[in-house]
C-alpha cells in the first residue's frame, strides 16, 4: 500500500511538473510570437511614414518648380517693356530655392519616441507574464503535498496567460491603428502644396487689373497715357517679388497631427500594459483560490 501511495504521489507530481512545463513553453511561445508581431507593425509604420515623407518631398519639389515657372511667365510677359523695372522680379526667381525651406520629415523624434514607449510596454507585459508563470511553477516545489491539485489548477488557469485579452498583440493593435493616419498626414501635406500653388497663381493674376496699354505706349510712356499703367505694373511687380512664400503652413499643419498620434499610441500601449497586468493579477488570485 505504501508503495502504491508513493507511486500515485510520483504520478501526481509528474503531472504537475508536466502541466507547469507546458505552461512555461506555451507562454514563452506566445510572447515571442507577439513580439514578432509588434516588430512587424513597427516596420510597417516606418514604411508608411517613409512613403508619406517621400510623397511630401515630391510634392514640394513640384511646387517649387511650378512656382518658379509661374514667376518666369510674368518676367517673360513684361521683359520687352523697357520702361518696367524687372530686376527685383528676376532676382526673386533666382533666389526662390533659397527663399523656401523644404518640409520637415514626418519621421522625426516623435515617431522614434513611439517605438521606444511601445517596446517599453511590451517588456513590462513580458516581465509580468514570466513572473506569473514562475508563481504557478513554484507553487509545487518539492516536496509537493498537493501535486494533483496544482496540476488541475495550472491546467485550468495557466492557458489564460497566453490567450486574449492577456496578450501583447493588443499593443500591436495600438501601432497598426495609426498606419492610415500617418498616410493621411502625408496626403494632406502633399495636397497643401497644390493649394499653395493655386493661391500664388490667383494672387499673381491680380496684375491683370493694371490697364496695360499697347507695347509702344509702354516703351514710350507719356504723362497722359502711359504713366498710370506703368506705375501700376512697376508697383505690383515689385510687390509680388517680395510675396511671402507660405510653404511653412504645411509644416505647421504636420506638427499637431503627428504629436497627437504619438500621444495616442503611447496612451494606448500604456493602458494595454496596465490592463494586462491587472488581468494577470486576477488570474493568479483565481489560481491561488483553486489550490
Amino acid at each position: 500500500m505504501k508503495f502504491f501511495l508513493v507511486l500515485v504521489g510520483a504520478v501526481c507530481l509528474a503531472g504537475s511538473i508536466h502541466a507547469q512545463s507546458t505552461l512555461g513553453t506555451t507562454v514563452t511561445n506566445a510572447i515571442n510570437t507577439s513580439k514578432a508581431s509588434v516588430n512587424t507593425a513597427i516596420q510597417q509604420l516606418n514604411s508608411t511614414i517613409n512613403a508619406a515623407d517621400q510623397s511630401v518631398a515630391t510634392a514640394y519639389t513640384q511646387f517649387t518648380q511650378s512656382l518658379a515657372a509661374l514667376y518666369q511667365t510674368y518676367y517673360t510677359r513684361f521683359q520687352n517693356y523697357t520702361t518696367i523695372d524687372l530686376s527685383t522680379l528676376s532676382q526673386t526667381i533666382q533666389n526662390l530655392p533659397t527663399m523656401m525651406s523644404p518640409p520637415q520629415p514626418i519621421q522625426d523624434w516623435s515617431t522614434n519616441q513611439i517605438f521606444t514607449d511601445v517596446q517599453s510596454s511590451v517588456q513590462q507585459v513580458e516581465t509580468t507574464l514570466n513572473a506569473a508563470v514562475q508563481t504557478m511553477t513554484n507553487s509545487c516545489a518539492p516536496p509537493c503535498a498537493n501535486a494533483a491539485k496544482v496540476a488541475t489548477c495550472t491546467t485550468k488557469w495557466g492557458p489564460k496567460l497566453s490567450t486574449a485579452p492577456i496578450t501583447i498583440d493588443r499593443i500591436t493593435d495600438c501601432v497598426t491603428a495609426e498606419l492610415v493616419r500617418f498616410s493621411d498626414i502625408g496626403s494632406n501635406m502633399a495636397s497643401m502644396y497644390t493649394n499653395l500653388l493655386t493661391s500664388a497663381s490667383n494672387y499673381l493674376k491680380v496684375v491683370d487689373v493694371c490697364d496695360t496699354p499697347a507695347a509702344d505706349v509702354l516703351n514710350n510712356p507719356s504723362p497722359m497715357y502711359g504713366s498710370p499703367s506703368i506705375q501700376c505694373l512697376n508697383t505690383y511687380l515689385q510687390r509680388i517679388s517680395y510675396m511671402p512664400v507660405n510653404s511653412y503652413v504645411v509644416d505647421s499643419m504636420r506638427y499637431p497631427q503627428t504629436y497627437l498620434i504619438q500621444f495616442r499610441v503611447q496612451r494606448c500601449a500604456k493602458l494595454v500594459e496596465l490592463d494586462v497586468k491587472d488581468r494577470v493579477a486576477k488570474v493568479l488570485e483565481s489560481f491561488q483560490s483553486c489550490l
